[in-house]
């Protein structure tokens, strides 16, 4: 009788670890997903720059990988950006404290001849300090009427 139950016991916990497994298998892959859902821009790409990660704000080094002939870089950015937090397996939006106008008026920056540009932001009027945790920055660029997405993450520790 008791290596019956050993045995049941056994089978329960490997069904349970497996199930655990192919739940965080999944919500790995959803967390992929999410950014392709909204369209993501494969032309640019957006990284943090080592070492400019606080609380409050961090550096980001943003490339324009597109060069269409006879004229450049494509794409001009803005100052708008959303940054949502790793939780549960998931990206969560944070609430944001209030609603902060970046600019007195609508501005856009086209990357350098190299299709760099770097921009510095500073979330605490919107977000507040940021607690430890696994983040990522979000923004985007219109293409023919459509918001197209892409992201940097990084962790504040």
């Amino acid at each position: 009788m008791k290596l019956k139950w050993i045995i049941i016991s056994s089978t329960c916990f490997i069904f349970m670890i497996i199930a655990i497994f192919l739940f965080c298998l999944t919500q790995v892959e959803n967390a992929n997903v999410e950014l392709e859902e909204r369209r993501k821009i494969n032309e640019v790409s957006m990284k943090v720059i080592d070492g400019t990660v606080t609380s409050t704000g961090a550096e980001f080094i943003i490339t324009d990988n597109y060069i269409y002939p006879g004229i450049g870089h494509l794409f001009w950015f803005n100052y708008e950006y959303i940054i949502e937090k790793r939780e549960f397996g998931k990206w969560k939006e944070l609430k944001k404290l209030q609603n902060v106008k970046q600019m007195d008026y609508d501005i856009s920056h086209a990357a350098g001849n190299d299709g760099i540009w770097i921009q510095k932001i500073n979330w605490e009027d919107t977000y507040g300090e940021l607690n430890k945790g696994k983040y990522r920055c979000v923004k985007w660029v219109i293409w023919e009427g459509e918001r197209l997405y892409f992201d940097a993450i990084f962790e504040i520790i």
